[in-house]
């Protein structure tokens, strides 16, 4: 008899066919974890001709495909995909468009996801104030913030620093996609597409992710990450300004939006020659590399440890579903940066973190800010984000 955990799709008692994780039902005629069968699908789809890790050597095409090691031969896991009778032409023959399967997947859950959301996220709020218990944050492009984040090898913590990572990038991207009239159903579904480039140059922003202690989680992982760290090796080698960032940050946000997507990549190539006419490629560059982004690789670095068998669909639905406590982690540090006045970067003593107490409740005084905010001179994000329809709340 099949058995699942609560709430979920994970079956206990049936493997992955290819890695010997736990199953999540059959993909393409085989029983398979969300993790294969998303490799095999992409690899099919596009058409992906992998080289083996050990080739040259005895060891070609016979490398170990496991939960632990199955990220690190793309090549032996796409032949053991094919070896136990997955079947590619499931794949090319999906209705629907190249996202179709993904939105099925991030449609809002009629029922509490594989752990209680609340849990979830005070499990993440809880590792933010581990190592960051006063952050500003990347708001709206209106406000005039520091966003450089502490990274010193000292203090320096995956965990935290990937959740508070992934928290500004949702406050940033919900504001953003608000403001544009997009339902809440859709901004999940753009977030589940998205997220690992917003993941990525939200770090980048930020600067929370310095390559020396990148270098030594990725070790722990048995050198699994590379691809990520050639990634922002990338970026950090263009040296993208502020506006650059924040137009890739939206077209990976609209990815799944043609024609908001090809006016902000317009926008985005105009400026880039403009500003750097003796960089011809940069902007081929810079939106390659955001887009190419391997979503396992990232978890398996950032995310595993954290969220163990449940999916990155189910942290980001959790907390899109739970704004206000979203919102709270960051107030400490949003409203007084708010202020035209205030010029240091600590809360004041007698206002309690949020996450002090398990049930602090956001204080009705403490709305979002408004368009005639102080710093409204400067250019807000929404500018560059058509609006679609009328604006939704945030609850």
């Amino acid at each position: 008899m099949l058995t699942s955990t609560p709430s979920s799709r994970i079956l206990l008692d049936v493997p992955c066919e290819v890695c010997q994780d736990h199953s999540s039902g059959k993909h393409y005629n085989k029983f398979s974890c969300d993790g294969c069968a998303g490799f095999f699908k992409r690899s099919i789809r596009r058409h992906r001709h992998y080289m083996c890790k050990n080739k040259g050597n005895a060891e070609e095409g016979r490398c170990v495909v496991d939960k632990t090691h199955r990220n690190q031969c793309r090549a032996c896991r796409l032949r053991k995909c094919i070896e136990i009778g997955m079947n590619k032409d499931a794949v090319q023959h999906e209705r629907g468009p190249r996202n179709s399967n993904r939105n099925r997947q991030c449609v809002l859950p009629s029922k509490p996801t594989i752990f209680p959301p609340s849990s979830l996220v005070s499990n993440y709020l809880s590792l933010i104030q581990l190592s960051f218990p006063v952050f500003p944050p990347s708001f709206p492009s209106s406000f005039p913030l520091d966003l450089t984040l502490p990274s010193s090898s000292h203090n320096f913590n995956l965990p935290s620093t990937a959740a508070k990572i992934l928290f500004e990038m949702l406050l940033w991207s919900r504001h953003t996609l608000t403001l544009a009239g997009v339902s809440t159903s859709d901004q999940i579904t753009s977030l589940c597409s998205a997220w690992p480039s917003l993941f990525l140059l939200q770090g980048m922003e930020t600067n929370a992710l310095p390559k020396d202690q990148l270098e030594i989680e990725m070790s722990k992982n048995g050198g699994e990450g590379q691809e990520i760290m050639e990634a922002i090796e990338s970026l950090r080698s263009l040296d993208l300004d502020v506006a650059e960032t924040r137009l890739l940050k939206l077209i990976s946000l609209y990815r799944d939006r043609p024609i908001m997507k090809d006016g902000l990549t317009f926008q985005l190539s105009v400026y880039q020659a403009s500003k750097y006419p003796d960089q011809p490629l940069r902007s081929l560059h810079s939106l390659t590399t955001t887009a190419n982004l391997n979503e396992e690789i990232v978890v398996s670095l950032f995310f595993r440890p954290t969220i163990q068998n449940s999916s990155m669909r189910q942290l980001i639905e959790s907390l899109v579903m739970n704004p206000l406590m979203m919102i709270a982690a960051f107030l400490p540090s949003i409203l007084p940066s708010l202020s035209p006045t205030h010029t240091s970067s600590s809360p004041h003593p007698s206002s309690p973190s949020p996450l002090q107490t398990s049930s602090s409740p956001l204080h009705p005084s403490h709305s979002l800010p408004s368009s005639s905010s102080p710093y409204s001179n400067h250019m807000p994000i929404s500018t560059l984000a058509p609006r679609e329809s009328k604006v939704e709340n945030w609850a």
